[in-house]
């Protein structure tokens, strides 16, 4: 069982297809780079509405009859929009949330070892923009998924407050991985 392969499988297929459904009207849609520096910061911003996806928790992996195991992963897709006026980069970055809980919701991403996405939801990272220092919010949010949010900002405290909308998609994603050897 190589389960690298598969979760690669699985986060290639979901960039492929949100870059897909979005077409044009996305920047770039990749898996999270994690940490950047200011150049490549100015240059994800430069390049916006953007999405960004994260593996942000492996919170079981059980066995299965079958066999084989069922691992259970927590995923973010940050939505960053920089540049426009207030109004449109909120909007923009809200609608693009809104599109993205029926698509995940919907897609088995055309693999056979993909279950249906559980507990899709949308937030607004507004809060960060105002004290990045401090977990805000009630979103049920861990460090890493902060952590990686500022990644995708840059310092927010030598930029001000940047005119830049953040929203965060997340979602559980169960995949069934081959057999178990034993």
């Amino acid at each position: 069982m190589n389960v690298s392969a598969d979760v690669d499988t699985y986060l290639d297929a979901v960039i492929f297809k949100l870059s897909q459904y979005f077409g044009t009207r996305i920047g770039v849609c990749d898996i999270h780079p994690g940490k950047l520096d200011e150049t490549e910061v100015g240059n994800l911003h430069a390049h916006t509405p953007a999405i960004y996806t994260a593996i942000l928790d492996v919170p079981k992996v059980e066995l299965v009859e079958s066999g084989q195991a069922e691992l259970s992963i927590k995923l973010v897709s940050f939505i960053l929009v920089h540049g426009l006026s207030v109004k449109m980069r909120e909007s923009t970055a809200r609608n693009i949330a809104i599109e993205m809980i029926p698509l995940l919701n919907a897609q088995r991403w055309q693999l056979g070892f993909v279950q249906p996405a559980e507990e899709v939801d949308a937030f607004d990272l507004y809060g960060l923009l105002q004290s990045p220092d401090k977990v805000v919010g009630d979103q049920g949010w861990n460090p890493s998924l902060q952590a990686r949010a500022r990644d995708l900002l840059g310092d927010i405290a030598a930029n001000g407050h940047p005119k830049i909308a953040i929203w965060g998609v997340r979602w559980q994603q169960r995949l069934r991985l081959g057999d178990v050897v034993h």
